[in-house]
């Protein structure tokens, strides 16, 4: 529960700011920035029918730093697709290890991008 407070708080002070915080302050911090965290916190908590169905409504903007797009092709790769996992069957990785194979993946990603 504490993580879905976190992310609609969050989300409630992106919209407050408006667009891409990147636009006003030079952060990375807007409205996609929040998805992209709601989504990986559904990842990590092996919420994959949520993660999915918010991977695939995330629209990434064309100004979105390449470091944002980098972790959102990472995060929609280990999405598993509908029928490809059953958890009473397959193994679980642990959190540490999806958290570790999004940092080994985000920066050669970006750097494909770039």
């Amino acid at each position: 529960m504490a993580v879905e407070n976190r992310i609609a708080a969050a989300r409630e002070l992106a919209e407050r700011v408006g667009g891409e915080a990147g636009d006003v302050h030079l952060l990375s911090f807007g409205r996609v920035n929040v998805a992209l965290h709601d989504l990986g916190a559904a990842i990590t908590m092996r919420s994959y029918d949520q993660a999915l169905a918010q991977a695939r409504n995330l629209k990434m903007p064309p100004s979105a730093l390449t470091s944002r797009r980098a972790r959102y092709m990472v995060d929609r790769a280990l999405v598993p697709a509908p029928g490809h996992l059953q958890a009473e069957k397959a193994p679980q990785p642990p959190a540490a290890e999806i958290r570790e194979a999004r940092s080994d993946l985000t920066r050669p990603c970006a750097s494909a991008l770039l």
